[in-house]
């Protein structure tokens, strides 16, 4: 029997991720979101639309091929991301409305 040894997804997401592509479409210029993964389990989210930027944080923990995302904030919701990829240098996941999110790593 082979050692299928599968990579550790919580360690590999540890990192600055900045999106690309979402659905297979190239994001509309002026548009840029990153996703910062640490590794003591919280994630910032920062967006920025025409030079106007919004930072969110969340809770993250990796349980197999989801990230579960929980916020103490009243005004959002806790959420799940399903890993579809995740390498070194590029990270797919799908969210709850089926939308796939593409991401490569910043240097």
């Amino acid at each position: 029997m082979a050692d299928d040894k599968k990579p550790d997804n919580a360690k590999l997401l540890i990192g600055k991720w900045e999106l690309v592509k979402v659905k297979n479409e190239k994001l509309p210029t002026g548009f840029s979101a990153t996703v910062d993964f640490d590794k003591n389990g919280k994630v910032k989210y920062a967006v920025s639309i025409d030079g106007k930027d919004t930072i969110k944080d969340a809770a993250y923990k990796v349980e197999q091929e989801n990230i579960i995302l929980s916020s103490d904030k009243q005004d959002r919701k806790d959420g799940r991301l399903t890993i579809k990829k995740l390498t070194e240098k590029e990270l797919i996941v799908e969210d709850e409305e089926k939308k796939t999110l593409e991401y490569q790593r910043k240097k």
